[in-house]
C-alpha cells in the first residue's frame, strides 16, 4: 500500500492519500485544501481517487473536496451528522462500523462525535486516521459549533482507548504518533482507558 502525507490548506491539515500499488486506485483521507498539489501527488504515484472521505465537516478538512472530486470524477463521502454542517454536499454518507474498501485497502468507520456531531476516525489495519478527535498530546477543539467536551471524552474512552496499543496514530495535524503513547502521556486520555 503506498501511504502519503500532505499538508493542506491555510491551517496545514493533514491530507492523506492510501493506494493500491497494483491497481493504481486510492482513497483520498480530509482534502483540505491545495488541490492541485494533491492531484500533482497522486500523478506522480501513477493513482487515480476513486474515493475522498472526510473525517469532519470543518472547512479545513473539506475546503478542496469538491474541487478533487470535480477533478478526479470521485465521491465525497463525510458523515450523516456532518453532511449539512457547512452546507456540504456529500455523494455518499457514512455510519458508525461501515467498512470501506478498495482492492487491497480496507477501513472501517469509527463515529467519534465531540469534535463536531459527525466526526469520523477510519480503521485501517493498525493505522487510525483520527481528524482531528485524537492529537500527539492533545485533542481536538469543542468551542466551534456542534462541539461537545462530553462526547468527545466518550468517544476517546469507548472508541478509541480499547483500540490495540500499538495502533499508530494519523492526526489530521500534525505528527502521527502511537495509541499506546497517547494513552500514557496525552493529559486528555488520563485515566480514561
Amino acid at each position: 500500500m503506498i501511504l502519503k502525507k500532505l499538508e493542506v490548506g491555510p491551517l496545514q491539515a493533514n491530507c492523506y492519500i492510501m493506494g493500491d500499488e497494483n491497481t493504481g486506485n486510492a482513497l483520498v483521507i480530509d482534502p483540505g485544501g491545495d488541490t492541485d498539489l494533491i492531484l500533482e501527488v497522486l500523478k506522480d504515484e501513477g493513482l487515480k481517487v476513486s474515493k475522498i472521505l472526510c473525517t469532519h465537516g470543518h472547512p479545513d478538512h473539506v475546503g478542496g473536496a469538491y474541487s478533487l472530486a470535480e477533478a478526479a470524477g470521485a465521491p465525497v463521502c463525510i458523515h450523516a451528522e456532518d453532511s449539512s454542517f457547512y452546507g456540504l454536499d456529500a455523494d455518499c454518507l457514512l455510519s458508525d462500523g461501515e467498512e470501506i474498501a478498495q482492492d487491497s485497502i480496507a477501513l472501517k468507520v469509527i463515529h467519534t462525535p465531540g469534535h463536531t456531531p459527525g466526526s469520523v476516525c477510519f480503521l485501517c489495519g493498525s493505522r487510525l486516521f483520527t481528524g482531528d478527535t485524537l492529537f500527539a498530546g492533545s485533542v481536538g477543539r469543542t468551542d466551534f459549533p456542534g462541539g461537545n467536551t462530553r462526547q468527545l471524552m466518550e468517544s476517546l474512552a469507548k472508541k478509541i482507548a480499547g483500540l490495540p496499543p500499538g495502533t499508530e496514530v494519523f492526526p489530521g495535524h500534525g505528527e502521527s504518533t502511537r495509541l499506546e503513547w497517547e494513552l500514557e502521556g496525552n493529559p486528555y486520555l488520563q485515566g480514561i482507558s
